[in-house]
């Protein structure tokens, strides 16, 4: 996991969308193409692998920061990897 931020309007959403599959609108380069570990991923590795929260996305606001993150990793990590695990996972996110 890894945390993105930055000012707009640089294109944050448009950077996220390509890398995640995601992109529905405009043009992209048919040239370019966007590799994972040399691969061309497919569609179920981008939604096993890849996620973000989208600009609209609503927060649940009873929930903190980390079981915001915590929830999101349960959802997205394997059901086989120990809650322990996901929790450091998140830890070591929010530290970052």
């Amino acid at each position: 996991m890894y945390p993105f931020f930055a000012v707009w309007p640089v294109g944050k959403t448009t950077l996220l969308d390509l890398l995640s599959g995601r992109k529905t609108s405009g043009r992209i380069d048919p040239a370019s193409e966007v590799l994972y570990d040399g691969r061309r991923p497919s569609q179920a590795y981008l939604r096993r692998h890849v996620g973000y929260v989208e600009q609209q996305d609503t927060l649940l606001g009873m929930l903190t920061p980390f079981e915001m993150l915590l929830y999101t990793a349960e959802l997205k990590r394997p059901r086989k990897q120990a809650l322990a695990v996901k929790r450091t996972q998140v830890a070591e996110l929010m530290t970052q």
